[in-house]
C-alpha cells in the first residue's frame, strides 16, 4: 500500500463505486452536495459512516454547558472512555445450562484501546477529552461494529499532526483487514496526510499598526485537574494584533480561551487586565462578555446554533477581544475564502483576535503573531 500522499493519489468520484471493494483504501475530495449523493448511492448494508460531526456530538453530549468542562464537578456523570466503549464489546454466549447470556469481552476492549492509542486514557472522563482524543474514541466505536465499509468524512478537521497520522494508520490497518475504506475530505487540507501544525515561526506579515492594550497577564498558570497545562505565561494583546494560538491537541489552547473569556474558574484566582482595568472590575461575567466574544464548535453545539451564526454575532458585537477556536470548521473552499476575508476585516486598532487552527495551509494571511503552547506546559511567543 503506498505510503506517501503523492503516491496515494485521489480517487475520482466517477470511479469510486468500482474501486471501493473489500480491502481497498480510497481517498476522495467531495463537496457537501457530492458527499450527500455518496451517502445515498453507496451501499448502506454493513456500512459505518463517521464524520467530525459525530465527534462533536460525543463531546457535546457530556458537556451540557461549555463552562462546566472546567469546574471540579465537570463530567461527574460522564463515563470513562473504557466504560463508554465496553457495551460494544459484549456478545451472547451459551452457558453449560444451555442458556445464552450477554458476556463482556475485556480482551477485545483492551485490544481496541491499544489500537486507537487510548490505553493511557482508558480511565479518563470523556468530558475532558480533546478533539483528537474524541476522534480516537469514535474510531474505536466504529471499528467495534466490524463494518464491511468504513467511511471517514472530514475526520481530520481539528486534528493535529499526531491525530492525522493515527487516522491514516487506522484507515490503512482497516483496509488490510479486508474492509473497504473511504476517506472523504471537503478540502485538500483535510486529507489525513496533509501537513498539520508543527513548530512554526511567526507569520512574515507584521501588524500594520498597534492600538491600545486589550488584555495582559503575567505569570499565568493553568491546570487540568492535577496536570499542569501552562506555566508562567506573560502575554499582552494589543489592538491590531491577530494571534495564531498553536499547540497539539490537549496542549491547553481551548482552556486558555476559556480563561480569557472568564468561563474558566482559574481566571478569577489570578491577576489580569482587560482594557486597562484589573480583573475585579469585570464581575459579574455578563459585564466581561460585553468585551470578549468567544466562538467555538463546543459553544455552537451547546447553544444548538450553526457556527456561522455565532461568528455573525461576534463580528456584530462591540467586543474588543475576539476568541476564535477553529471558527471555520466544516466550510468548503469558497466559504472558507469568504469568511477568512470577513474575519480579517475585524482586526483593527481597537480589536485583537486570537485564532486557533491546526491546518497551516488554511491559516489566514492576516494572522500576524504566534503563541505556541508546548506539551510540557511551556510556551513561546513571536
Amino acid at each position: 500500500m503506498p505510503m506517501s500522499g503523492e503516491a496515494r493519489g485521489l480517487t475520482p468520484l466517477n470511479d469510486l463505486r468500482a474501486r471501493l471493494t473489500p480491502g481497498s483504501l480510497c481517498f476522495c475530495l467531495a463537496d457537501r452536495a457530492q458527499t450527500q449523493a455518496l451517502r445515498r448511492d453507496l451501499p448502506g448494508e454493513g456500512r459505518v459512516w463517521l464524520s467530525w460531526r459525530q465527534r462533536e456530538a460525543l463531546l457535546g453530549a457530556w458537556r451540557p454547558a461549555a463552562q462546566e468542562r472546567y469546574h471540579s464537578v465537570a463530567g461527574r456523570d460522564a463515563p470513562s472512555v473504557a466504560d463508554w466503549l465496553a457495551p460494544r464489546f459484549r456478545h451472547w454466549q451459551e452457558g453449560p445450562d444451555g442458556v445464552s447470556r450477554l458476556m463482556d469481552d475485556p480482551e477485545g476492549l483492551a485490544r481496541m484501546l491499544r489500537r486507537c492509542h487510548l490505553e493511557p486514557l482508558a480511565g479518563r472522563s470523556i468530558s475532558l477529552f480533546s478533539n483528537g482524543e474524541a476522534a480516537r474514541a469514535c474510531l474505536a466505536a466504529a471499528l467495534a461494529q466490524r463494518p464491511s465499509m468504513l467511511v471517514l468524512e472530514d475526520l481530520a478537521e481539528g486534528l493535529d499532526a499526531d491525530g492525522r497520522g493515527l487516522l491514516l494508520e487506522v484507515a490503512e490497518d482497516a483496509a488490510r483487514e479486508g474492509m473497504a475504506v473511504l476517506v472523504l475530505a471537503s478540502r485538500p487540507g483535510l486529507l489525513p496526510w496533509s501537513e498539520a501544525v508543527g513548530i512554526l515561526a511567526a507569520p512574515s506579515r507584521p501588524p500594520h499598526y498597534l492600538g491600545t492594550e486589550i488584555f495582559s497577564c503575567r505569570g499565568l498558570d493553568l491546570d487540568a485537574g492535577a496536570a499542569p497545562l501552562l506555566r508562567g505565561l506573560d502575554w499582552t494583546l494589543r489592538g491590531g494584533e491577530a494571534w495564531w494560538l498553536q499547540g497539539v491537541n490537549g496542549a491547553g489552547k481551548s482552556t486558555l480561551l476559556a480563561y480569557l473569556s472568564g468561563e474558566h474558574p482559574q481566571a478569577w484566582a489570578q491577576s489580569w487586565r482587560l482594557m486597562g482595568r484589573e480583573r475585579g472590575h469585570w464581575t459579574p461575567i455578563p459585564k466581561l462578555k460585553e468585551q470578549v466574544a468567544w466562538v467555538s464548535p463546543e459553544l455552537a453545539a451547546a447553544a444548538h446554533v450553526p457556527m456561522l451564526s455565532l461568528l455573525e454575532r461576534a463580528l456584530a458585537s462591540p467586543a474588543h477581544l475576539l476568541l476564535l477556536d477553529e471558527p471555520l470548521r466544516g466550510l468548503d473552499n469558497a466559504q472558507l475564502a469568504a469568511w477568512e476575508d470577513r474575519l480579517g476585516q475585524a482586526v483593527g486598532m481597537e480589536r485583537a483576535v486570537v485564532f486557533i487552527t491546526h491546518a497551516p495551509e488554511e491559516a489566514p494571511l492576516w494572522l500576524n503573531r504566534v503563541l505556541r503552547l508546548s506539551a510540557n506546559a511551556g510556551w513561546t511567543a513571536a
